[in-house]
């Protein structure tokens, strides 16, 4: 099984940078009121993100488990058309059981060519899944810091707020200094992270009830 695919902070570092340029551009032509924020950062610190990628992982191990399984079954399998393929061969015992044995033989190679095409077909399908899951975890979560980005922007009457964390095409930085502009980083952090379920902030992302995201909800005792 390949390893996990890229996490939804690697997904996010090329997806800014021509607007961030686009930006500069504008800001050159008028006096704005500019604002940054570490729009990696932000996403790496925001409870569901954490929340995500254990859900990924999970997912992950659940793939591999099978795939564990199923390499067991094949290496049994193979070991069994072995010794099959040799007894097939021993000329101690009469040419109907050779030709018996043979065919057992034979019936078990096919069973270690179903073996593998069902491992390859396990890969295809959990790269696909996952890849899906990504996808789609990652778009809610980008919906979630756009809309408190643009509302923290909009409360400090801002124009434009610059991604200091936008990557080039060549996988460089954007922005090679940046200062004296105001930081929405932490305020943005702090917002994301305002109802995130006990625990959820650790660095295993999971709840008091060890699964991730969910708050724990307090069991009340019944007194007699």
């Amino acid at each position: 099984m390949k390893t996990l695919p890229r996490s939804l902070t690697q997904l996010t570092r090329l997806l800014t940078a021509g607007v961030a340029i686009s930006a500069l551009a504008l800001a050159s032509q008028a006096q704005q009121k500019i604002a940054t924020i570490n729009y990696t950062n932000a996403l790496e610190n925001y409870w569901r993100t954490k929340q995500a990628n254990l859900q990924l992982r999970d997912s992950l191990e659940d793939y591999q488990k099978t795939g564990r399984s199923m390499q067991d079954e094949y290496r049994k399998a193979n070991e069994d058309y072995r010794k099959l393929q040799e007894t097939a061969n021993d000329t101690a015992v009469s040419a109907e059981e050779r030709d018996k044995r043979k065919k057992a033989a034979d019936a078990k190679l096919l069973e270690l060519k179903e073996i593998e095409q069902s491992l390859s077909q396990l890969e295809r399908t959990a790269t696909s899944n996952l890849d899906s899951q990504r996808r789609r975890l990652f778009l809610n979560i980008d919906r979630r810091l756009r809309e408190v980005i643009s509302a923290k922007a909009k409360a400090g009457n801002y124009t434009l707020v610059l991604n200091t964390a936008a990557l080039s095409a060549n996988a460089g930085p954007v922005f090679l200094h940046v200062a004296g502009l105001d930081d929405l980083t932490e305020a943005v952090i702090a917002e994301l992270n305002a109802d995130a379920a006990k625990g959820a902030l650790t660095d295993e992302g999971k709840t008091d009830e060890g699964k991730p995201g969910e708050k724990k909800e307090e069991k009340k005792e019944d007194k007699k």
